[in-house]
């Protein structure tokens, strides 16, 4: 039994959904809800023969969902014209019959049947006929983990109609553990974001003829994609029979040639670069957080192995003394101090018994949360009044850095060193050569800030304004002054005895 669409009626539905979608690189065009509606049910009826084609209306019931009014205007997106050209291509170079009998084979008849799992450490799938599995590692790209599972479930399908070794199947199964990548093949609707893997998922079966299933399967039972996914090659092997071996891809490019290492350059490059892994500023608090332990342990004769007794009674012991939010802080410092003696640390950190000791402290010890006033636009410009006439370059330096910071929301310890020699970094000084003057306002190089951790540097620009807070014309009398006595100076910030600031309270007891 059979379903046909003559050529007139199949002409005419392409010809429709063209002139729907227009040209590709056409903007900001609106229709009316009716027309919409109009074709979506002009296409579904057109569904019965091309049944593989449901992903090509997911941006329309998408743009559609909560309009009422028929006359309302919704703007046809770049994406919906391209999902409507994608299913009139399909539309006219498919057949224009649709076989019922290819609805009625059993699992037991498929050709080819795929077993296949993600996690959050890779993707894998294996067809037990050939004995044969891969996996990969996730990409470093957001996506959540149903994502990866349909992803798994398509290069499944992909693998499936381009293997060389194998002719390609005209029935193929799918197994999956996530119910919900089987209700996305099964009912061939996605969300926008996931309709590209159907639409790539159909490409394949259209262009290769091959009729799919995706069923699920328990967890439990699917244990050798579990494996491949999680990067276990153990298991797979002892549940097919097999042995554990990898099998390294060719290499397709030539690798340069470059110098060998000895053993001892290589423990000093790394010994380097965990040098570099923290701030001099973490590492202080750190060794301030193990004293303070050890300091415990000592006191109470208790033995220094963090223990999840040890670690909850110094939690309520340290809670007595300072805020509970910082003992965080205190245990994240102990952790990385003492891990490298005693490993289970941090799972000892995390147990149930240290984790609800915590949390109690924090209701029992709990203090208000206190605020520092802020600074007004008023009070700026009541500064920058006060100091505009003044020669002194500490007194501009003062304001320059108060109103920049106000107006550029920076914070003010970025913009000058650390009060604490050790503490100082000299990557983080600001150069004058970084310093580009604007029209209405001038730029420079942020090296670092507390969420650049590898210095990539950020270019801050400061505009000037027109009341009495602005920053432009007080920054402009400070690198007069500034290049006057300094001119070959590398810094853009300097006191005037021509060292670096240090914090802005320095500057106001100095004066």
């Amino acid at each position: 039994m059979s379903v046909t669409l003559s050529d007139e009626r199949r002409d005419a539905l392409v010809s429709a959904i063209r002139d729907f979608a227009g040209c590709l690189m056409k903007k900001h065009v609106r229709r009316p809800l009716h027309q919409f509606q109009s074709l979506t049910g002009w296409i579904q009826w057109a569904l019965n023969v091309y049944p593989l084609l449901w992903p090509g209306l997911s941006m329309m019931y998408h743009k559609m969902r909560r309009k009422r009014h028929r006359h309302a205007l919704i703007e046809v997106s770049v994406a919906l014209r391209r999902e409507l050209h994608w299913l009139a291509d399909h539309v006219e170079h498919s057949s224009r019959m649709f076989m019922l009998r290819s609805l009625s084979w059993q699992v037991k008849d498929a050709d080819l049947v795929i077993f296949t799992d993600t996690c959050f450490d890779g993707m894998g799938f294996w067809s037990p006929q050939q004995s044969l599995g891969f996996q990969s590692h996730l990409l470093p790209v957001a996506g959540t983990i149903f994502f990866w599972e349909c992803l798994a479930v398509l290069s499944a399908i992909h693998w499936a109609a381009s293997n060389v070794d194998t002719p390609i199947p005209q029935r193929l199964v799918v197994y999956c553990d996530n119910t919900n990548t089987v209700n996305l093949f099964s009912s061939l609707h996605a969300q926008p974001q996931y309709n590209p893997l159907l639409c790539s998922a159909v490409d394949v079966l259209l262009r290769s003829n091959i009729d799919l299933r995706v069923l699920h399967i328990p967890g439990e039972i699917n244990r050798v994609a579990d494996a491949l996914s999680r990067w276990d090659i153990e298991p797979p092997a002892q549940c097919t029979g097999g042995t554990a071996a990898i099998n390294f891809p060719s290499c397709s490019t030539r690798q340069p040639v470059r110098e060998r290492w000895s053993r001892e350059r290589l423990l000093h490059e790394r010994a380097v670069a965990l040098g570099f892994a923290l701030k001099d500023s973490s590492l202080l608090s750190y060794s301030s957080a193990l004293q303070s332990y050890l300091a415990f342990c000592e006191t109470h004769q208790l033995p220094v192995e963090p223990t999840e007794e040890t670690l909850s009674f110094y939690v309520v012991y340290t809670c007595h003394y300072i805020c509970p939010s910082s003992i965080h802080n205190y245990l994240s410092g102990i952790c990385q101090q003492l891990e490298a003696f005693f490993p289970q640390v941090r799972t000892v950190r995390h147990s149930k018994l240290v984790s609800q000791t915590l949390a109690g402290c924090f209701r029992t010890h709990a203090h208000p949360t206190t605020c520092k006033s802020p600074l007004t636009r008023a009070q700026l410009a009541e500064t920058i009044v006060s100091y505009q006439q003044s020669s002194s370059l500490d007194d501009l330096l003062f304001c320059v850095l108060l109103a920049m910071a106000f107006h550029g929301l920076l914070r003010l310890g970025e913009l000058v060193l650390n009060d604490n020699p050790r503490l100082r970094d000299c990557r983080t000084v600001i150069e004058r050569a970084s310093l580009k003057l604007l029209l209405n306002g001038y730029r420079f190089l942020l090296p670092s800030s507390k969420t650049d951790r590898v210095f990539h540097g950020a270019e801050i620009i400061i505009a000037g304004v027109t009341s009495d807070d602005d920053p432009l014309a007080l920054f402009t009398c400070y690198l007069r002054i500034r290049d006057q006595l300094f001119p070959f100076h590398p810094h853009l910030w300097l006191c005037r005895s021509g060292q670096d600031p240090t914090r802005l309270s320095r500057l106001v007891r100095d004066d």
